[in-house]
């Protein structure tokens, strides 16, 4: 069996099922990873508060082409398919776990996330993710 046949069987293709299980507590961090989505059902989707293009900067400052997409209860980051219109999701974020969105002034197009939680005395950073986001994204003020 070829690979796209195989991917075809592996990944679900609607979001609104995606939706579902995720505002019914059905999911974890890692099940939605590898999922196809479509541009247009993101757009749509009534728990969609902002998408636009991005790339995401990784460790060693290489810039990948991706779709962010933040709901009510998550932050996605996808990546283009070889089909139009098709994203694969890469990395899911529960939207309760950032504790700083932060950007420079030498650099106001990126954006750094930082996650994580906190008790009662201290904040606890898990993790980190940075994003290049064009002016006319629309994005609001950090």
């Amino acid at each position: 069996m070829d690979k796209s046949k195989r991917r075809q069987l592996y990944t679900r293709d609607s979001t609104a099922q995606l939706m579902a299980l995720g505002s019914s507590g059905m999911t974890d961090e890692r099940s939605e990873i590898g999922t196809v989505m479509l541009l247009k059902d993101i757009s749509e989707s009534k728990s969609t508060r902002f998408h636009c293009d991005c790339e995401h900067v990784k460790d060693s400052e290489q810039l990948i082409p991706s779709y962010l997409v933040v709901t009510d209860k998550y932050l996605y980051v996808l990546r283009m398919t070889e089909q139009e219109n098709r994203y694969i999701v890469k990395l899911r974020r529960q939207i309760s776990t950032i504790m700083k969105i932060t950007k420079k002034a030498r650099a106001p197009d990126v954006i750094k996330i930082e996650y994580g939680s906190r008790d009662q005395t201290d904040t606890h950073i898990t993790d980190t993710d940075k994003f290049r986001i064009p002016k006319k994204a629309g994005i609001p003020e950090v």
